[in-house]
């Protein structure tokens, strides 16, 4: 899988919120707007009717554990 990059500008409040939710979480910044990201990409597309594609299926490594 390749990962592009994506970034846009937010008032400076609202990345103070990001980053004091994130910190609650133990999680990144990105990590909160990559889940919010795909959730509401999920319901849009659903509302519009658009297939999403299919995600890679995980690979079993030797110990039966799934690896990204």
């Amino acid at each position: 899988m390749k990962n592009d990059f994506v970034a846009f500008r937010v008032p400076t409040s609202l990345k103070e919120r990001l980053t004091s939710v994130a910190d609650a979480e133990y999680l990144s910044s990105s990590d909160i707007v990559r889940r919010a990201m795909i959730d509401s990409i999920k319901s849009l597309e659903e509302k519009h009717h658009l297939a999403s594609p299919r995600p890679p299926v995980p690979q079993q490594s030797a110990w039966g554990i799934s690896t990204r």
